[in-house]
Formats: structure tokens, sequence, C-alpha cells
């Protein structure tokens, strides 16, 4: 089985977004359906999906493409309910804002939205969808502060002695992602006789887990297909696949966080034997595997015995909120739009769900959206369609515990199975989901990436003295040490005090020039 793997940069220290855009193209053609098909009476529903397949960098320029693959079902001249399947390529590019090392630094999402198709002539449609492509790439930036002397030498040890620094724990993530193809092969027992109209598929992914350099991922390529039945019937047929696949991945261990999703990008079922519906599904995986950590940056800095410059950095820090993979139940009803008749039944249903909102609350992450769900009914002889909208929500807890700054939401929802039933002039639908989750919350921070001294002061060669300080307003002991340049650990030990313990209405007893 032929494995394509990519990963993005691994390892160092702090974690931030190169790039995070969105791109919009077309797929759009024009297709003559061969004679074997009947002409277009009606069209009943249309959907695609975008399948990103190529990917280069020229220059600053990201060239990219892949296939959109469209299914038309509609309703011939005869009558019949007919399932059409045609594929187009798309091409796009975007300038990317920073550069990268290649493409394998690049991730790429792409999904198809407003998706059209137009009846031009008997056996002559168009079809049209937009790509909506998110690029991003994320970098690793290692991090240190440097000491340099009033030369701009780095300090001698002495020197580096006599610098105070005040250091701050922040979270970061790292991780990475890889992506596999895969090919399976089963079977879908209907009675003795009955026809294929329409297939398609989607991933359902039952496990995840992460062993010393691979990603170990388990589930299920689900084929659904409408059969035409010998009494005359149309029905949903389904099959459910396994497969297990093991990324390569360097860097990732047992214990790490880790999700998966993919997409199918192709499914054909043939007639066999005794009813028997041979299939064969063709997917891509992506997996991605990340790992919670922390490091400490030097928030301040000064000098004891001389004047000092500092210069500082801004860096949008990522933290890890969720990274996990989950089934999701989603039941409701709503009213027809269309009045019932006798004998209808459904045909067939399909489910399309997105997250719409995330919140964090207290340990928490909170996921709201939508789903829309179609039911395809069979009335006096036509395919209607009736629509419903049903709530989505979904709660996991929170990897950090920070509640500030921008909040970065990668979510991949497919549905693996619907079904429903006809009451009166309501559509009742039960649609099981497979969430792919993975969050993180950007956070700027400031640390110091320079600290420069100077020459002695005058007030540092003084005599020794004790001044008196009666603390007032929002100064904390590092504040008073930093402005008479004694060492803290110092005033600490003097006034029995931590760095970060306000001085507000406390008299401060400061030893200058005192060991």
């Amino acid at each position: 089985m032929d494995k394509l793997k990519y990963s993005l940069a691994d390892s160092p220290a702090i974690t931030t977004a190169k790039f995070d855009i969105v791109n919009y193209c077309e797929g759009s053609c024009e297709y003559n359906m061969p004679d074997y098909y009947p002409p277009v009476r009606k069209i009943v529903n249309c959907t695609a999906d975008a399948l990103p397949d190529t990917k280069f960098i020229s220059g600053n320029t990201l060239e990219y493409g892949g296939t959109v693959a469209f299914t038309v079902m509609y309703i011939g001249e005869d009558g019949a309910l007919v399932s059409l399947p045609y594929a187009t390529e798309y091409n796009a590019s975007q300038s990317l804002p920073s550069e990268v090392r290649g493409t394998a630094e690049i991730a790429i999402d792409a999904k198809a939205e407003d998706i059209q198709c137009r009846v031009l002539a008997p056996r002559k449609i168009s079809l049209k969808s937009k790509i909506k492509t998110r690029i991003s790439s994320e970098e690793k930036i290692p991090y240190r502060m440097q000491m340099l002397n009033c030369e701009e030498e780095n300090v001698s040890s002495s020197e580096r002695a006599a610098i105070q620094s005040l250091s701050h724990k922040i979270p970061v993530v790292s991780g990475a992602r890889v992506v596999s193809t895969g090919k399976v092969t089963g079977e879908i027992r209907e009675k003795q006789g009955s026809k294929p109209v329409s297939c398609g598929g989607v991933v359902n992914i039952t496990e995840v887990k992460c062993r010393r350099d691979t990603v170990i991922v388990k589930g299920e390529a689900c084929a659904r297909c409408i059969v035409f039945t010998p009494d005359g019937y149309y029905a949903p047929a389904r099959a459910r696949i396994p497969f297990e696949e093991v990324i390569v991945s360097d860097g990732a261990n047992e214990g790490d966080l880790c999700r998966a999703w993919g997409r199918v990008a192709s499914v054909s079922v043939s007639e066999g034997d005794g009813g028997v519906l041979n299939t064969e599904i063709e997917y891509d995986l992506d997996a991605q595997w990340c790992r919670k950590g922390e490091i400490s940056v030097v928030e301040d800095a000064y000098a004891a015995g001389c004047n000092s410059e500092t210069e500082r950095t801004d860096i949008n820090s990522h933290s890890l909120l969720c990274c996990t993979y989950s089934a999701l139940s989603v039941a409701g009803s709503g009213k027809r739009t269309t009045k019932p008749e006798p004998n209808e039944y459904i045909v067939d249903m399909c489910c399309e769900a997105t997250v719409e909102k995330v919140e964090q609350k207290d340990e928490y992450l909170i996921f709201s959206g939508s789903c829309r769900i179609k039911a395809f009914i069979v009335s006096n002889g036509e395919v209607i369609c009736e629509e419903i909208l049903l709530p989505l929500k979904y709660e996991t807890a929170a990897q950090s515990p920070l509640a500030d700054g921008k909040i970065i939401v990668y979510a991949d929802i497919v549905c693996t199975d619907v079904n429903g039933r006809l009451e009166g002039d309501t559509v009742y639908a039960n649609a099981e989901l497979c969430l792919s989750l993975y969050v993180k919350r950007e956070c700027k921070i400031h640390p110091l990436s320079k600290i420069k001294l100077e020459a002695l002061s005058d007030e540092g060669a003084c005599n020794p003295q004790i001044k008196i300080l009666y603390g007032s307003g929002d100064n904390v002991l590092w504040d008073v040490s930093k402005k008479y340049r004694v060492a803290v650990g110092k005033l600490e030990e003097v006034n029995g005090l931590s760095r970060t313990d306000s001085v507000n209405g406390k008299t401060i007893i400061i030893p200058i020039g005192i060991d």
C-alpha cells in the first residue's frame, strides 16, 4: 500500500504561527453526459468533495490544486432515479506572508462550498463549486536572553551573577502532522437482483494512538449506496470496512495526544453473485499528534551594580487546549415544507455538520454548531428533498487553564450514518458524527531578548547605607529592587517578602552597598 508522509517542523521551544490564511478558488466545468445516461428531467441533489492533491512553491507563491468530485442525483425522463459522478480539476495560487523551506511545512485543508448544478440541455450540465482552502504553517522559535557588557561582548561570569531576572513559565505545544493513503475492499449484501444507483463514502475514525515515531489509526471506510430492489423500491445500503494504518511520524511518543480524520477519494460498487455488491474504497488519512509542555522566559531583568538597557521580543505563543477525536449522536425533528402524501418513504438521507463557535469555560471547551440534514422522499413518482436543521453541542476538557488570547480551531466533522422516518408533516432524524478537533490558544508574550550592561553608576559605588521606603500604589518588591538596583534576593531576605508581593502600605528596608 502506497504511503505518503510529510511532517511539519518539529521540536524547539516556542510554537507560533507563521501564517494561517484562507483562500478561495473555483472548480467548475460543463459536462456532456454519455448516451447511456438518461436525459435529465429534474435535479434532486448535488454534492461535491474537494480533494487537494498537489502543492509547490515558486518564490514566495504557493501553487496548489486538486480534484473536486461532484455527485449529481437526478430523475431521468423515464422517471428513474440516477446518480452521476464527475470530477474536474482545480488550481489556485496564494502569496505567502512568510518564507518557508518547502511544502512539507505547509498544511492545506480544502472544502467544497456553494455547490451548483444547472441543466444546459437534456444531456448537458454545468457544475460549479467554491473551494475554501485553509493554508497554515507553524514555526518553532528557540528562546534565550542575550547578555552583553558595555563593549557589546558576552558578559563575564561575575557580570552575569550581578544580573537579576524575573522569570515566568509559559505553556507551549509541539507536534507534527502526517498523511497516508489506503484502499480496502468489502461486500454489501442485498436482495438478489438489487441494482446500485449511487455510491459514496466517508471515513470513520475509531481509535488513534501514538507509539515511538509512529501514529496508529484504526477506523472504518463507510460505503453509502442507494439500490433499486427487485420489488421496485429504492433503498439505502451500507457497508463498514475496517482498516488500520501505521504512519511514520518522527518524534511521536506513547502518551502524546493525537487525532485523525480522513476523506474518501473514490468508491466503486459492482454487482456480484447472489445479491452481493462488491465495494472498493480508496481514502486519504490525516493524523496529528501533539505534546503540551512549558518553558521559562525572562519577563524582566536588571543589574544590581550598574545601569542596564533591555530589549524585548513580541511573540504570539501557542498553548494547547484540545487534540482529540470523538463520536457524537445528534437527534431531532423538523416540519416539512411539502404536503404529506400516501405511500411516501425516505430513500436516503445526508448530513453536513459544522462547528460555528468554541468557548472555554473553566476547565472545559464547549463546541456549538449545527447539522443540516436532507431527507430524500419518494412521493407520487417523484423524489423531493426536505431539509431540517439540528443544533450540535460537544464538550471536552481543556488542556490549558489559560483563558486569555485568541482561540484557533481546526475542526473536521463527517457524518458516518444518518437515518430517519416520516410522521405526518414531521421529519425525524438521527445522525452519527465523527469529530476530529485541534484547538490552540494564541497568547501574546513580551519576553526580554537582550540586556546590555553599562558602566558602574555612582550610586552603585556609594558608601553602604540603609533606606526606608513607605510602599504605595501597585508596585511589588521587584519594582523596588529595579529602582534602587539592589538584589531582589537581598530585599526578600531583609523584608520577609517575595519578589511579587505588593509593597502598598508596607515599610520596606533597602540595604544599599551592604553585602
